[in-house]
């Protein structure tokens, strides 16, 4: 399945689904008269596919329609395309499971009122739609911020976490065989750049422009949310590892904490690496790289895998990255490790080795 741009348009998108012969077997485009319409891959089970298709009036809108559609992969045929809306709320996807045994879909992510603006509006919290095979809602289930979340976890109607005011962005959703969902986060907080202001002062009083963000953005603990099997949540857990700081270009601070966090996962800047799951789909591992990037390399690194064990709970193992290379990459490996790669840039070097994830 491809996945990109048509050719005459910068925001249209084109499906195509190619056979092993690299034959294209069906495809599919956007049809509508939105100024941008955009799809990406949502899911894949069986003989089907979901992809999520996002669309906005104009390029500048922070409105976003957002639709749930589904092909059958052997024939293209479009078993519905629904937006993900209720009566009252508006979804904003995070990840699809179907359910062969009860033949329908699950879609699973954060929610907000229907008129909000999604990509300016904190949300509400976390909403599960259960849809049938033409796209009907059958099932509606909320966990939010004011009421569920905040009895399980120390956060406000905001989904902000006490101490630090941090948010989440939610990185992956993992499904274990049993039917529990757990959403996979990292709390950040847009703040303010004490260097970058004082910067600006200076440029100002030199009689330039204004050349450094007045803003920066905190990366906090790794936040990992459990949900029962009919998506009530069970539990929040709260890994604790150091405060790291990602420098933000000029005039981010006029945007809204949500976008910023979007923009510093794009480049890299949380420290989450990957997920990985077990063959049978009972445990998973979640890895990451604890940086201190203001002290650059003369800070300890530190590779962290949190494990959700057979014994359904979890546990941390850590790893010292303490070979003082100049880059490293962290990659999925076979079940029960990580692979490291290091690459030494005055030796011209590049290492790789496997790292086994204690239990």
């Amino acid at each position: 399945l491809y996945y990109g741009l048509r050719d005459d348009s910068k925001f249209k998108y084109e499906i195509h689904c190619y056979s092993n012969e690299l034959k294209v077997l069906w495809s599919d485009l956007a049809s509508t008269d939105a100024a941008v319409e955009v799809a990406a891959e949502g899911f894949q089970s069986g003989d089907y596919v979901g992809s999520m298709v996002s669309r906005k009036a104009r390029p500048s809108s922070k409105h976003l329609e957002i639709d749930l559609m589904v092909n059958r992969i052997s024939t293209g045929e479009k078993l519905f395309s629904v937006p993900m809306v209720t009566d009252q709320y508006s979804l904003t996807f995070s990840d699809v499971f179907f359910d062969e045994g009860k033949q329908n879909f699950v879609v699973f992510g954060e929610y907000n009122y229907k008129d909000a603006k999604e990509l300016k509006a904190p949300s509400l919290g976390f909403m599960t739609l259960t849809l049938d095979m033409t796209g009907k809602i059958v099932g509606e289930k909320l966990n939010s911020w004011a009421k569920e979340i905040s009895m399980a976890a120390p956060v406000n109607e905001r989904g902000q976490f006490d101490g630090n005011n941090s948010r989440i962005l939610f990185h992956q959703f993992v499904r274990t065989d049993d039917g529990r969902i757990f959403a996979i986060g990292e709390q950040y907080k847009k703040a303010a750049n004490a260097a970058g202001i004082v910067g600006n002062v200076l440029m100002t009083a030199a009689g330039g422009g204004a050349a450094f963000s007045n803003a920066q953005l905190n990366i906090y603990n790794m936040v990992i949310f459990e949900f029962a099997p009919d998506y009530s949540l069970v539990k929040v857990n709260v890994f604790e590892k150091d405060k790291n700081v990602v420098t933000l270009p000029a005039g981010f601070e006029y945007l809204s904490p949500r976008l910023v966090s979007y923009y510093a996962k794009a480049i890299g800047g949380f420290d989450y690496a990957f997920t990985q799951r077990a063959p049978d789909k009972s445990t998973f591992h979640v890895s990451y790289v604890s940086y201190d990037r203001e002290k650059g390399q003369a800070a300890r690194n530190v590779l962290g895998s949190i494990v959700y064990t057979p014994e359904k709970t979890f546990v941390v193992d850590k790893i010292d990255l303490d070979r003082r290379s100049s880059l490293y990459f962290v990659n999925r490996a076979k079940d029960g490790y990580v692979m490291v790669t290091e690459y030494f840039r005055k030796e011209k070097r590049v290492d790789s080795r496997l790292e086994k994830i204690n239990y």
